[in-house]
């Protein structure tokens, strides 16, 4: 019997045997396929998968919705250690050299305010990005056609914003806050150097903040908000026109902020999750 008849035999005898095995076995068709062909497959063990993310221990909400979460039925459920990427339309203002900033997610955060409606979410995260300066990811919005994401960066107390101390600039718009709040405006005309054309367009009281995940050693939110109540949140915001950009002074428990927010559309802002 010559070389090629014998190998026409091994595969007819090849053939008969994986039929039969595919006709008896009570695997599903394709676990068949699998076992038969791809046996590193199913030997392999399965992905380790990450927990899930516990969420705050807000108060019953008389809106019946947390705008956080509804919002990442878009940019899906964000979680410490993803990757991001975001399109800013000034991308030498954080340092980057790509109008497409990349980066990591190292904490995220959920705020409750009060609003009209009842209680008002949004998600507040903190990132590093690729050789920029950005440290701060804010998404907001009553839906997701009208939500926008933030990027920014967070100053502290000592830390010079052109030739004045982000300290300077928090004390003043606390002062501010208090005069806006009696005034009962809708917008207010500030001076605030070095920014020109500043208005201050809203404020927020007896927030809270709530950490659910961070990263060990990274960021700048106190860790005394790990816990499922959170502590104490306020804000104001200000406006600086025609930028349309924001300066929001941030107080988390005994801490203060004062960040520079860039707003950017939600669909320009993709996360790259682990799971």
């Amino acid at each position: 019997m010559d070389a090629g008849n014998l190998v026409l035999i091994a595969l007819a005898a090849g053939l008969i045997g994986g039929v039969a095995y595919l006709t008896m076995s009570q695997s599903s068709i394709p676990s068949r396929f699998r076992r038969l062909f791809s046996q590193k497959i199913d030997d392999r063990p399965e992905e380790p998968r990450l927990p899930p993310r516990r969420n705050p221990a807000w108060s019953d909400d008389p809106d019946r919705t947390n705008e956080a979460r509804e919002l990442e039925q878009v940019t899906g459920i964000i979680r410490s250690g993803e990757a991001f990427s975001i399109v800013s339309g000034d991308p030498s203002h954080w340092g980057a050299s790509s109008f497409e900033i990349e980066g990591l997610v190292t904490a995220v955060a959920e705020v409750e305010t009060a609003d009209a409606g009842g209680n008002f979410q949004f998600r507040y995260c903190l990132i590093e990005s690729s050789g920029g300066t950005a440290n701060t990811l804010i998404i907001e919005g009553d839906a997701p056609s009208t939500a926008v994401a933030y990027l920014g960066r967070a100053y502290l107390a000592d830390e010079l914003i052109g030739d004045v101390r982000a300290g300077q600039l928090v004390a003043r718009l606390q002062e501010e806050r208090r005069r806006y709040q009696d005034s009962e405006a809708h917008e207010l005309p500030i001076s605030l150097a070095p920014y020109e054309n500043a208005t201050l367009i809203a404020a927020r009281y007896d927030g809270r903040l709530a950490l659910l995940e961070q990263e060990p050693g990274k960021g700048y939110l106190p860790l005394s908000a790990a816990n499922p109540e959170g502590i104490p949140y306020n804000d104001v915001s200000v406006r600086l026109d025609p930028s349309g950009w924001l300066i929001r002074l941030i107080e988390v428990g005994a801490y203060t902020y004062l960040l520079e927010l860039e707003p950017i559309r939600l669909s320009d802002l993709t996360v790259h999750h682990i799971v």
